[in-house]
C-alpha cells in the first residue's frame, strides 16, 4: 500500500509503502509500528502517515507479544541484503 515518503532515520533509505502482513488490504493508521525494509529499524507511523522513529514511551505499554514480533521481524530484514536506493 503506499504510503507519503519517508526518509529512514536510521539509514536514509526512501520508504513509500507498507503492508499489513495478516491482510495487504489494511491501511495503516497513526502510531501503528512498521520496520524499515533496508535497514530493519522499528519506526512508528505519524498522523500524516510518514515514519519517526520509536521512543521508549512508545514501547513502554507495548504488549509482551507485539514487541516480541516486532524483533523477530526486525532480526528477519537485518538478515535480507541491503536494498537499492529508489
Amino acid at each position: 500500500m503506499k504510503v507519503p515518503p519517508s526518509i529512514c532515520p536510521t539509514c536514509q533509505y526512501l520508504n513509500d509503502a507498507a503492508t499489513y502482513l495478516q491482510d495487504e488490504t489494511v491501511q495503516p493508521k497513526p502510531d501503528d509500528f512498521s520496520i524499515c525494509l533496508n535497514c530493519g529499524e522499528i519506526l512508528i507511523f505519524n498522523a500524516d502517515l510518514t515514519t519517526r522513529s520509536v521512543t521508549l514511551n512508545d514501547l513502554v505499554d507495548l504488549p509482551p507479544e507485539i514487541h516480541a514480533e516486532l524483533t523477530r521481524m526486525q532480526r528477519a530484514v537485518r538478515r535480507l541484503p541491503e536494498q537499492p536506493q529508489k
